[in-house]
């Protein structure tokens, strides 16, 4: 069963686009400050706008301690009723609107795309107050509903094309460079706000006028991707390993944000309410940047951990492991494309309060040393990172911002537990800072190379182990 008749009564109706805008915006206000009660003085923790968007990363409820479990709980609990109301008025908003009633899953999308789509869907005019046509024809006069239906295109007009992906790049590129360069936040509005909103406001520059057709809304969407990576590449902004990286978490927000573009324009509107929109994305471009910066989102930290079983007990693999010597070329794509590898590691002094340098491609992390528990656990501290690549771009030699303070690791050990028949099992752990967002995505990506780093580390350790005990057992 479907249409409106399926939906509980409360659903039905409409709401108009001021009073969704009012309501949302009193109800969000609210929120915020019944939030900010509950987390201060019931439970005794900071809260912000930005830990909206830090609660996306705790990765489920049932993963967190039972004192986090109650916090989150809690703060769930509270936003409830919100979700309850804001969904209902969202559904009525589609409704009078005359956009499919499913579009409401972009209520519970991560922010900024669900603020992107609040504001946008408050401008649209109510079915009964716009003039609309099929496919979003403008037609002609007020109160008289005309099909005008577009016939089905699937190739993009070029040059109209990229007029609408290049217009709105000069504002983008100063909006990246004011949060990478001046601001210093490579967060949400940069990999996830920026993605939603330029192939949006793309497609509406595009059909402004004459429509759009699905078809045409995905040629934009590969269009635009394809225009942003020229643009970054030849303007020496971005390497391309970090685009690759990139692409697949903007590539679906880019087709998202497309998609609403879509309906914003082949759904019916004027032009006049196209205008709005477009300059409603405009601005929302440094508005996203700065709003983010002030709420001065923290860094969350990860620990990685590796293990590799050695042929030999703890006493013979611990003093391989406070230093070792030079390992071989590395033969692994990823370091050879740039990524940051060990070469080797060496120490001044010994037991707490030594330093210790391990030397990577790019430059030494500088260890001071913080527990020496011969033969069991070393553990350091990191006062120095090297950056963790070096980013590659085919026409300049670069070096973006992102690689300074951003992957910063902030702790590591070395623990050896004893096996039986002699053996070791050598674990490495790094304990690091993320400053990308949305650091659940980053994670994907930072994880897997700070665990081959371990490996190349501990391989190299318990070969030199093994083939050293080898070769004492030999002389005997």
């Amino acid at each position: 069963m479907s249409g409106p008749s399926s939906l509980p009564r409360r659903f039905e109706g409409t709401t108009s686009p001021s009073r969704y805008f009012a309501i949302g915006f009193g109800l969000t206000l609210v929120k915020l400050a019944l939030d900010y009660l509950v987390a201060t003085q019931l439970f005794g923790r900071a809260w912000s706008p930005m830990s909206y968007a830090i609660t996306g990363e705790i990765g489920g409820l049932f993963a967190l301690d039972i004192a986090d479990q109650g916090f989150y709980g809690a703060m769930l609990t509270a936003a409830l009723p919100f979700v309850a109301v804001g969904l209902v008025l969202t559904v009525r908003r589609l409704r009078d609107a005359g956009w499919p009633l499913w579009l409401a899953a972009f209520f519970f999308a991560p922010t900024p795309i669900n603020l992107v789509f609040f504001l946008v869907l408050s401008l649209m005019p109510s079915r009964s107050s716009a003039s609309y046509g099929s496919l979003g024809n403008v037609i002609d006069g007020p109160s008289t509903v005309v099909v005008k239906p577009i016939q089905a295109r699937s190739r993009l007009i070029l040059g109209r094309a990229l007029v609408a992906v290049i217009a709105p790049l000069p504002v983008a590129g100063l909006v990246v460079y004011l949060g990478s360069n001046v601001l210093r936040d490579y967060g949400s509005s940069l990999f996830v706000g920026l993605p939603f909103v330029l192939p949006m406001l793309s497609v509406v520059i595009y059909g402004y006028g004459r429509g759009v057709t699905r078809g045409e809304c995905l040629s934009l969407v590969w269009l635009w991707l394809l225009v942003v990576i020229v643009a970054l590449v030849v303007t020496a902004f971005e390497g391309l390993i970090c685009i690759v990286m990139m692409l697949p978490l903007a590539a679906p927000i880019a087709l998202l944000g497309a998609m609403v573009g879509y309906f914003v324009v082949g759904l019916g509107t004027d032009r006049g309410h196209l205008g709005k929109v477009a300059l409603l994305l405009i601005a929302l471009m440094p508005t996203m940047v700065g709003a983010e910066h002030l709420a001065t989102p923290r860094h969350d930290q990860f620990t990685c951990e590796t293990s590799v079983v050695i042929d030999a007990p703890p006493t013979d693999v611990w003093r391989h492991v406070v230093s070792f010597s030079d390992l071989d070329p590395p033969t692994d794509w990823l370091f050879r494309l740039g990524v940051a590898y060990p070469i080797r590691a060496r120490i001044n002094g010994q037991g707490v309060g030594a330093v210790r340098h391990c030397e990577f491609s790019t430059g030494p992390f500088v260890e001071p040393i913080e527990v020496w528990d011969e033969p069991r656990l070393l553990r350091f501290a990191v006062t120095s990172n090297p950056a963790p690549m070096k980013e590659w771009n085919p026409l300049f030699e670069i070096h973006p911002p992102h690689l300074d303070g951003f992957l910063v690791s902030k702790r590591g050990q070395f623990l050896l537990t004893p096996l039986p028949g002699g053996k070791t099992l050598l674990s490495g752990s790094t304990l690091y800072q993320h400053g990308l967002w949305p650091a659940s995505y980053w994670r994907l990506w930072s994880d897997p190379i700070i665990h081959r780093i371990h490996d190349r580390v501990l391989t190299h350790i318990k070969t030199l182990t093994e083939r050293e005990l080898t070769a004492t057992r030999a002389t005997r």
